[in-house]
């Protein structure tokens, strides 16, 4: 039986030094594009690391783009999903362009879409209560996915205020189909079309030709529930948001 487990990176696998500063004893597994590390596992996140490694078959799901992707440098031989969804990549790192084509077909329709959503962040970041946001399209492999905004400062209170704003936009605009995705300094504006759990189930009936499956779905973010709930079991690190948000016991 095929053992999978489907799994996000960014505070599942590993931690940015912006969140959890490193010890001595931890392994740097996530670098910048000027090669200074970012990101690091602790004792207990390598030990499981190399459990899963050993074990299973460890697909990752991440919002990394692809650069960003191949920054990690984890060894992952079984393909990925990426770009929140919109990139699959095969077993040899190049692109499921079928996937892709797919994914660039719905983009034509939601990219303008995007452009208004960026124009009214924008009218707010010009103010002066506003000014320390920024935000832009995320794109990669030329298609467009989605809205991206953060606080150069820092300022998660601004981050949340804006995040209420976009919702009742989005509301106002008739566009409620649209996720809004808000986790500290992020916030994410995307398509309906634009999911992890498309990419895990894509792969996942692909693996399930080839046999039986047992699968397995790790997250930390309130949004990764949705591939999860797409596995036979979920997992969940401690701490994390769908634990503060989703478990209160």
């Amino acid at each position: 039986m095929h053992k999978l487990l489907f799994v996000d990176l960014d505070d599942t696998l590993f931690h940015s030094h912006n969140k959890r500063q490193p010890d001595t004893h931890d392994v740097a597994l996530a670098y910048l594009q000027d090669g200074s590390a970012i990101s690091y596992a602790n004792q207990k996140q390598m030990t499981m690391l190399k459990f899963w490694q050993e074990s299973h078959v460890m697909i990752p799901v991440t919002a990394r783009n692809r650069n960003a992707f191949e920054r990690v440098v984890i060894e992952f031989k079984h393909g990925a999903v990426i770009n929140y969804g919109g990139i699959v990549l095969q077993a040899d790192g190049s692109l499921d362009e079928a996937w892709s084509q797919q994914s660039q077909a719905h983009a034509r329709h939601s990219e303008p879409i995007l452009q208004v959503l960026l124009d009214y962040l924008n009218s707010l970041i010009q103010t002066t209560e506003y000014s320390s946001l920024h935000a832009r399209i995320i794109s990669d492999v030329g298609i467009a996915f989605y809205v991206l905004l953060k606080s150069k400062t820092g300022d998660l209170v601004q981050v949340a205020q804006v995040t209420h704003m976009v919702k009742q936009f989005l509301a106002q605009e008739g566009w409620t189909e649209y996720q809004v995705h808000h986790n500290g300094n992020n916030l994410a504006i995307m398509p309906p079309w634009l999911n992890k759990r498309h990419g895990v189930r894509y792969l996942l009936a692909q693996w399930q030709q080839r046999g039986e499956v047992v699968s397995f779905g790790m997250g930390d973010s309130v949004i990764d529930l949705g591939f999860m709930n797409e596995c036979d079991y979920l997992m969940v690190p401690n701490p994390s948001q769908i634990v503060s948000q989703r478990m209160d016991v």
